[in-house]
C-alpha cells in the first residue's frame, strides 16, 4: 500500500513504551492512584506490559492479571511450558479456531 508501513506491534519496542508512557500515567491520573488492580486481555503484550510496569513502578502492591479468554495458548504456555490449545490438535487445526473479540488472541504467538 502505497504510503503504508508495518508497525510490526509484537517486535516494537513502542508498543510497550506508548503504554508506560501515556496509558499507563493516564489510568494512574484518571483514579488519582486508588487502584488495586489492573485486569486485561492481551494481544501484542505490549499495553498490559507497559501498563503493568508504570503501575508497579508507583505501587508495588498493584496486581497485574491477565485474563486470559477463550482461544488463547497462553494458558498452556505458564501452565504447560507449551503454545498450544486443545483446537489444535492433530486433525482438529482450523484457520480460524475461535470466535473472539479480542484483538489477537488466538495467534498463538509468543514474543
Amino acid at each position: 500500500i502505497p504510503g503504508g508501513f508495518f508497525a510490526n506491534q509484537f517486535e516494537n519496542l513502542a508498543n510497550f513504551r506508548a503504554h508506560f508512557l501515556h496509558t499507563g500515567p493516564e489510568i494512574w491520573r484518571q483514579t488519582a492512584g486508588a487502584i488495586d488492580a489492573f485486569v486485561m486481555s492481551a494481544g501484542t503484550g505490549g499495553t498490559i506490559a507497559g501498563v503493568g510496569a508504570f503501575l508497579k513502578a508507583e505501587n508495588p502492591n498493584i496486581q497485574v492479571v491477565l485474563a486470559d479468554p477463550q482461544g488463547s495458548s497462553l494458558y498452556h504456555k505458564v501452565n504447560d511450558g507449551v503454545l498450544y490449545t486443545h483446537e489444535q490438535a492433530e486433525r482438529r487445526i482450523r484457520r480460524h479456531r475461535d470466535d473472539t473479540i479480542t484483538e489477537g488472541i488466538g495467534i498463538n504467538r509468543l514474543t
